[in-house]
Formats: structure tokens, sequence, C-alpha cells
């Protein structure tokens, strides 16, 4: 019996779009004095393509949804005016897109990473199919 190491269990996909995100809030805490807080938006964007690509497209939409709460709900401040709701409303459709387009995207790497391990014998037929005789 041979003796591997034990391989670490993955993050759910739950845990990373929390971390993601508060990663993302503690980062933008730190630089809110200086570049202002509807800059977080920007860190928050990051944290949804994170969680996307490990989660896919719900841990990615929640992560969206999470992020625009913690940006109104923290890093301003004062009541909502209306351009912060507008802001709100264009980070909450651009992180759904940004969320769709990594999901596809992640899709068809994995398409084409199936195709490339197709074994010898689907190629050699298909060499058949196409008129190439073999001697």
């Amino acid at each position: 019996m041979a003796l591997t190491e034990p391989v670490p269990p993955r993050l759910p996909r739950w845990a990373v779009s929390v971390l993601s995100v508060l990663a993302a809030a503690g980062l933008g805490r730190l630089l809110a004095p200086w570049a202002g807080p509807e800059s977080a938006y920007l860190l928050f964007t990051v944290a949804v393509m994170i969680s996307t690509r490990h989660g896919g497209l719900w841990s990615g939409l929640a992560a969206t949804v999470f992020g625009g709460v913690l940006v109104l709900g923290v890093f301003v401040t004062a009541l909502p005016a209306p351009a912060q709701w507008w802001l709100l409303v264009v980070f909450l459709a651009v992180g759904a897109g940004l969320s769709y387009l990594t999901e596809a995207l992640a899709g068809r790497a994995a398409t084409a990473l199936d195709h490339a391990r197709r074994p010898a014998a689907v190629a050699g037929r298909r060499d058949v199919g196409m008129g190439v005789s073999r001697r």
C-alpha cells in the first residue's frame, strides 16, 4: 500500500464568496480615506470575478449583492443620495454581467480542455472519415 499525502479539502463555494468580499471590504476600508467610498465598488468587482471563477454563477451573484450591500452599509456614512443608488444599480448590473461572462468563459475553457484530452483513437477515426488512407 503506497502512502500518499492527504489532500486538503477545497473551500466550499460560499466560503470563497464570503472571504473574497470581506477581503475587498477590508482593503476598501483601508483605501477609502484616499480614494473615496465609491471606489470600493472597483475592489468588489475583483471579488465577484474570484467568487464566480471558484464557485460558479450563483456564488458570483451572491458576492455582487453582498458587496453592494456592504458599500452602502459600511462605506457610505450619510443617507444615500440618489446618485448612490444609481451607483449601486450600475454595480449590480456590472457584477451580474461579470458573473455570467466569467461562468461562460470557464465553461468554454472546460470544453476546450475536454476536446484536447481526447484519446488518439478518436483522432484516428476522424482521419479515416476524411479520406486519409493508412498503409
